[in-house]
């Protein structure tokens, strides 16, 4: 991407501004993690100490955003708006 030996800034959460921020060039990407994440750990957490056998690997979504997609992102009724 001719980007060798430059640095590249990225994000994590894909936040407004920096969804924004890759609008305008200024960020090369983010990694959207699901709020869903939360509950599945406090979940899991209260099952191990309740004595139940838990998953030692446990994946979740997270989607990659960059400027090839993050119009489509900003538009799937996040709370987040394109400014």
């Amino acid at each position: 991407n001719g980007l060798w030996g430059k640095p590249v800034v990225v994000g994590i959460d894909g936040q407004r501004e920096v969804l924004n921020r890759i609008l305008d060039g200024a960020v090369y990407g983010t990694v959207m993690l699901q709020p869903q994440m939360i509950c599945d750990g406090i979940e899991m957490a209260c099952d191990y100490l309740d004595g139940n056998e838990v998953p030692s690997i446990c994946r979740q979504e997270a989607v990659v955003v960059t400027a090839s997609n993050v119009r489509e992102e900003m538009l799937k009724g996040k709370s987040w708006k394109i400014e």
